[in-house]
Order: C-alpha cells, then structure tokens, then sequence
C-alpha cells in the first residue's frame, strides 16, 4: 500500500503519496496552506527528501482549531483481516501537524478530539474505491447499482477532508468510519472448508456523542447512537458472498434526559405531538429510501418515564398511518406482552413496529428465556420475508428492508435481540452459501454469540463509557433448535460487574461526558468553536464532594 510522506515548508505542508521509501511521482505533490485564515490546497513541486519528513498511513483531514489549521495524519493501524478481498484497518496512533508550523495544542479538548482518532475505535479499508464506497459503504450497498444510499454520515472525517476532495486529492486520504470490524474463521464439521463470520458496525456522526448528552432525535430526523451492523458469511473458495444489516438508534423523537442527580433522569418529551410526527417523517423518510422496509423493535418499559415514551411514540406511527394488526408469528397470533403495528394503504411509509417490554417480560431475567422465544417468533417471518444479501456469479439477492432496535439507551437490552436477529440470519446465509446448517455447527453458534457480545461492548463504551450490561448472559446463551427454548446465565462476577459498570456510567455522566460530547462535535464538524455553546461549559456544578468523584475514578 502506498503511504504518505508529508514535509514542512516555508508555505505549508507539502503532502505526497511515498512507495519504497521514495516520493512517488504518480501524482502531483499537494501543499496544504493557511490564506486569510482558511485552509488552502493547491499542486506543488515534488520536494527532496528530508529526514524530519513525517511517514503516515493516510490523511484523515484538516481541522481548524481557534483559528489555527492542522492537518490530521493517520501514523499507526493493527491490521483486521480481509473481507471481500479488501482489508480493513483499527486505527490506533494519529498526529495533528500544525499547517503553519505550530505545534500540537496542549488543550485539552483538542488531546481529547485526537485520542477518539487513535483509541482503537476508528477503522478504515484499504480500498481503491470512491469517496463512500469503502469503509462506510456496507457490501449490499456497495453492489447496488441502481440505487446506491448516501454514505457520508458515517464517514467521520467527511467534514475534516472536504478541502482536499474539492481538490480531487482523494488518494491521499483514508475514509474513516467509527464502531466495531470483528471477524472469525470456524471451521465447517467433516469438511475442510472455513466460514469466515464478520461482523462490521458503523456510527453515524451526526447527532453522535454520549447517552445524556444525545438522545432522541432532532428536528432534522438525525437520531442519536444510529449505529449500522453488517453481519457477513464468507467461505473461501465460493463465489458467493451474504451479508445481512441491522440497526440500532435512540427513539426518534424529540425527547432528551437532563442531567441531574438521580441515577436515571427522567426522560422528557420535548415537543408536542405535531412537531414530533414532523421530526419522525424526517427521520423515516431517508432512512426507508436507504434500507426499504423498516421494523421498529421497541424494547422500552411500559410504565414510568419510559412509559409516558413509548405512549407518545405510539401515539405518533398511528398518526402516520400505522394502525394495531395480528402479530406476523407464523401461526398468526400475538404472542402475550407483543403489540404490533403495520402500515396501512395510506400510510407515508412501509414501516411496521414490534413493541415489547423485555425488562419486564423477562421478569428480571427469570423469564428470558419464555421472553425472548416469543419476541423471536414474531420477528423470525419479516426475516425471511425481507431475507438477507445474497450475491454470487449467477444473480445477486437483495435484503428488501431492516430491523430497527432501540432500548432506553439502545445498548445491552438492544444487544440481546440483535443477537437473535443475527443468529436467524446466520441459518438463511448458510442456506445461501449451502453449508450444513447452524444445528450442525456448534462451534459456529459459539463464534457467533461471542462476536456479537465484544460488539455489544465497543458499542456500549462509545455511548456510555463501560462494556454492555448483561454480558454474561449474551455470553453464555445457548438455544435449544427446533423450539423456542432460549437460555443464558446470570452469574456473580457478571452482576458484580454490571453494578460496577453502573457506578462508573453514573461517574462519566457528570464528570467526563461534557468534554467528550464537545470533543466528538469538534472532531465530526472540523472547526471550535462551534455554533452553539459547548456542553461542558453549560453543565452546572454539582454539590457533591470532590473525594466521592476521586475516589470513582481511582476505582475505576
């Protein structure tokens, strides 16, 4: 892979593709200047070598930071594996080189913008693709055609790379997306054969940040913690390729949780019930044109302030021409605690919505098993109804539309069912690849749970700053094939570690969350200061001892 060598200059930053050590004359060098406070990005002379040149993997982009510009260069990347023959990169070491010569800030806002670049979360492929067909882009959506979705909202540095794509210089910048690229190779039973299981989850920067800083959507239907996985099956040696897409994000209302200091602040609409079916046409409307047919799973409490949500969002999809309907179970009927809603004629979408109180269905835990094989048996027919993507040399099968799931964060209940959803899938992939089938590959089942759990983490960490709750019981779930008889189990370790992940959630809501919503804003929009005041400033003090927070952190 060809890298970047960058050069400081008298004018700027002189940028240029490298291979074997050497500038490359394949493309023209580009220098990366500051013209009455703006970036600039013209063509230059290819500059000789120097030993203080900077070597970097790509360019992410250029950000403007209290009227300073400096261009961010990805240093360091673990490789992940290949899928589809293109491979991806976990970014891990980043530098921010000051366009006019000045150093680093030493802000702390800024430190902060560079670690969410370098942490481990951020990835990118390598792929000789245009802007939004690579890592952002999911494979179905990368083989249609026809209709391609706009990718931009998951791409992380569409904002910081704007300037060098005006330029046309996209080959010296790296697409980058935020969320989680796992994968696993299991082998077949009595073959010498491979399934090769990724799982690819990307977050949409707009409306991004942390829970009680972001939830709910806004008036322009962006919602927040809108996160895209891509579950895909591969086995060497075929040509066919299947991959099935799932999504998670905040209700999309305008509804928030102001921080206060109860444990769990009571969630608050914010607009009455015109301006919220407004805000929930806009977010539907682009989100049906992207993945088709839309199945809204609430997870949500029935009663208390998640309650009074789920009442006005039902309130709303009935408003937009949804209306109460049999359940899709195969034998027709609506399993205890399911309510379901289905588009009518008249409707402005061919969304349809499962409403079902896990928490208390499950009865703590007790019942999950009872629980979530109801849940599973009204969601197991729209599966196969809008089955997966399926492509090989002879005809290409399209995924005709998605799940959408949400809890009150949209992380560990939401987990759990996406697991399950995942794990239908898997039996219709391997039906399309013709490999045994998941009853008959144990080892399969075990990848599979396990790979959607560390999912469920990297998710969980971004949004609230800890693993997923309940992850010993993800971890351990086994299912009984044939029936509806789900199990996974609770176990002291898992519960003392939800108890102290708990803890430490409630610790990040006040004392670190503020600085990395402003940190996340800064890096997603290229520029501070931002329209609007920062979320750090406008958090009131609170009157708790300064010793409590030390001793969390020193805990922690």
């Amino acid at each position: 892979l060809m890298s970047v060598r960058i050069q400081r200059s008298a004018a700027g930053l002189v940028v240029a593709g490298e291979a074997a050590g050497r500038f490359s004359t394949s493309a023209t060098p580009t220098l990366v200047k500051s013209v009455n406070g703006s970036v600039a990005v013209e063509d230059c002379k290819l500059p000789q070598k120097d030993d203080n040149d900077v070597i970097a993997l790509g360019v992410f982009g250029v950000v403007e930071f209290n009227n300073e510009q400096f261009l961010i260069v990805i240093t360091n990347a673990d490789p992940v594996g290949t899928c589809c023959k293109d491979q991806w990169f976990r970014i891990t070491g980043a530098l921010a080189m000051g366009v006019e010569g000045q150093a680093q800030p030493g802000d702390q806002l800024f430190t902060r913008a560079m670690n969410l670049v370098s942490g481990g979360s951020m990835y990118y492929m390598a792929k000789d693709a245009p802007w939004g067909k690579g890592s952002a882009c999911s494979v179905q959506n990368r083989n249609n055609n026809s209709s391609p979705a706009d990718t931009s909202c998951f791409i992380w540095n569409d904002a910081a790379s704007e300037a060098l794509r005006n330029s046309k210089k996209l080959h010296l910048l790296l697409e980058c997306t935020q969320g989680f690229v796992g994968n696993v190779s299991v082998p077949v039973p009595s073959s010498s054969a491979v399934n090769e299981l990724w799982l690819v989850a990307r977050r949409s920067h707009h409306r991004a940040g942390p829970r009680y800083t972001r939830r709910g959507a806004d008036k322009h239907g962006n919602a927040a913690n809108n996160v895209e996985t891509e579950q895909i099956l591969l086995s060497p040696g075929q040509d066919t390729t299947t991959s099935f897409n799932v999504t998670r994000g905040s209700v999309p209302l305008l509804w928030c949780q102001n921080l206060n200091l109860a444990y769990t602040p009571k969630a608050t609409l914010l607009a009455e019930q015109k301006d919220q079916i407004v805000s929930f046409k806009a977010f539907i409307s682009p989100f049906s044109q992207r993945y088709g047919n839309t199945t809204f799973v609430n997870l949500l409490k029935q009663k208390g302030h998640e309650g009074r949500l789920v009442s006005a969002w039902e309130a709303v999809i009935e408003a937009v021409g949804l209306k109460k309907s049999s359940s899709p179970s195969a034998d027709g009927s609506t399993p205890e605690g399911v309510r379901f809603w289905s588009a009518t004629k008249d409707a402005s979408s061919g969304a349809s919505y499962i409403g079902f109180d896990l928490h208390t269905m499950s009865g703590h835990s007790k019942r999950a098993a009872w629980a979530l094989g109801h849940l599973n048996n009204c969601m197991r027919p729209l599966i196969e109804r809008d089955h997966i993507f399926s492509q090989s040399r002879e005809s290409i099968v399209m995924q005709k539309g998605v799940f959408r799931v949400n809890c009150l964060d949209s992380l560990d209940r939401t987990n759990l069912v996406q697991m399950h959803l995942g794990r239908n899938a898997l039996e219709l992939q391997l039906d399309a690849i013709q490999k045994a089938p998941l009853d008959q590959q144990p080892q399969l089942f075990d990848a599979h749970k396990l790979l959607w759990a560390d999912h469920g983490d990297a998710i969980s960490r971004f949004y609230s700053g800890t693993p997923a709750m309940h992850a010993d019981v993800t971890r351990t779930f086994y299912w009984t094939f044939h029936c509806l008889r789900i199990q996974g189990k609770r176990t002291v370790a898992g519960m003392l570690q939800d108890a102290h992940n708990g803890l430490f959630r409630y610790y990040l809501n006040y004392h670190d969350d503020p600085q990395k919503q402003d940190a996340i804003t800064f890096l997603s929009s290229a520029k501070y200061p931002f329209n609007g005041q920062s979320v750090e400033s406008s958090l009131p003090a609170l009157p708790v001892s300064s010793s409590i927070w030390q001793f969390l952190r020193k805990h922690s």
